[in-house]
């Protein structure tokens, strides 16, 4: 090869920033991820939540109702529609928050059919998930939340850790200052609002009332049902309506007895007169 054809320096210089540009890029989402999974739990905790699925999981009940805590920079975020309860939370932010600067969230309640219906199928992560961009979704307000740098941004998945480890040592007092009454309550009412219309829509939909009081048949039930179809089929004596049919005129001359050498004429006019 000739060495004069190419800048091998120059080739090199330019490809290792390609590389530094790619590990930028894999670890501002991870830290992305680490800070949706750490407001996850503190949206949880502020708003007295229960975690069914561990800290790890932004799913929550609040009284028993279902929901899940999003959170995003910028107005869109992605949901997998197989594992979303019905109703859910999401609270939108823009940049990083500082030491100086704290990490101010906009909360907006949504409910998943909404989101289903003007969201984009994309590929992530190997599994099919839905794109929602908060502008185009029907939303609900619900309030604002504040918190600060050092409980949102992790550099590691074990400083993530230590970080959700001081989460939960956290005094109500503390928590309280994050997020006033007033958007804790409006996050309950939604959440549980949310649980009761669905359970309502479960009772009165009309395939519901339909399937209510009728249960499909059985195998058993069904092979039974065959071979009495069969047997009638055989035996057509067996059919139903098979006394009325004896009485006929199209009833056997043999069912008649004959004492008086009667031909089919004189059976047919006595039949006829009775």
């Amino acid at each position: 090869m000739d060495e004069t054809m190419f800048n091998q320096d120059a080739i090199l210089e330019e490809f290792e920033k390609t590389l530094k540009r790619a590990a930028a890029t894999a670890a501002d989402g991870l830290k992305a991820n680490s800070r949706g999974k750490l407001m996850g739990l503190l949206m949880k905790l502020v708003c007295g939540a229960e975690s069914p699925k561990g800290r790890g999981d932004n799913l929550a009940t609040i009284d028993g109702a279902p929901t899940r805590f999003h959170a995003a920079d910028g107005t869109g975020f992605t949901l997998n529609e197989k594992v979303e309860p019905t109703v859910l939370v999401f609270l939108s932010y823009k940049g990083k928050p500082t030491a100086d600067k704290p990490l101010l969230g906009k909360i907006y309640g949504l409910r998943l059919a909404d989101c289903l219906q003007v969201g984009k199928k994309v590929k992530g992560n190997g599994t099919e998930r839905v794109s929602v961009s908060l502008a185009r979704v029907k939303r609900v307000p619900l309030g604002v939340a504040v918190f600060p740098a050092r409980w949102t941004e992790a550099e590691s998945v074990q400083h993530r850790m230590e970080l959700e480890d001081g989460i939960e040592k956290l005094t109500a007092e503390e928590l309280a200052t994050m997020m006033s009454a007033r958007t804790r309550e409006n996050i309950r009412t939604f959440v549980v609002a949310g649980r009761e219309e669905r359970r309502r829509q479960q009772i009165w939909s009309p395939h519901r009332r339909s399937q209510r009081w009728r249960k499909p048949p059985s195998r058993s039930a069904a092979v039974n049902w065959t071979k009495r179809r069969e047997r009638r089929r055989l035996n057509p004596r067996q059919r139903r309506g098979s006394s009325i049919a004896s009485r006929c005129v199209t009833a056997p001359v043999s069912t008649y007895h004959k004492t008086r050498g009667e031909t089919l004429w004189d059976l047919t006019l006595m039949l006829g007169r009775t």
